[in-house]
């Protein structure tokens, strides 16, 4: 899939608030001001669409936008293109680069291995 534009990312990020389904008009309405025109929201959704993050449906007279990805499958594309250009594929090159700027500290480290971490397996010796 191609890379975003910010207005991209910002007019896929109010589509995923209608996950069913939005006209041009329904999505204008949740943008914050300044609004952009019709015209442009339109041809923004038209690039999501031709770049695979949109679906459109014709229903009546009026076209429907729907999201192709999730919020949390877009940032799981987003990270990995990130961790391919820039940490050689390593998430754990960008966990120690994350650590050396400051931006986690070992305890928060620690406690983010302590709630997503399997508990361990208790291992009995068989007795013979």
């Amino acid at each position: 899939m191609h890379r975003l534009s910010p207005p991209e990312e910002h007019v896929l990020a109010c589509l995923w608030h209608w996950p069913e389904g939005a006209s041009v008009t329904q999505l204008r309405n949740t943008l914050p001001a300044p609004v952009p025109p019709y015209t442009t929201v339109a041809s923004t959704l038209q690039q999501l669409v031709g770049k695979g993050y949109a679906r459109v449906d014709k229903r009546g007279r009026s076209h429907w936008f729907r999201p192709r990805l999730s919020a949390p499958e877009y940032a799981r594309l987003w990270l990995a293109r990130l961790v391919t250009a820039h940490f050689a594929g390593s998430y754990a090159e960008l966990v120690r680069f994350c650590w050396q700027q400051g931006q986690v500290s070992a305890p928060e480290l620690r406690e983010v291995l302590h709630h997503t971490m399997p508990s361990p397996v208790a291992v009995t010796r068989p007795t013979s």
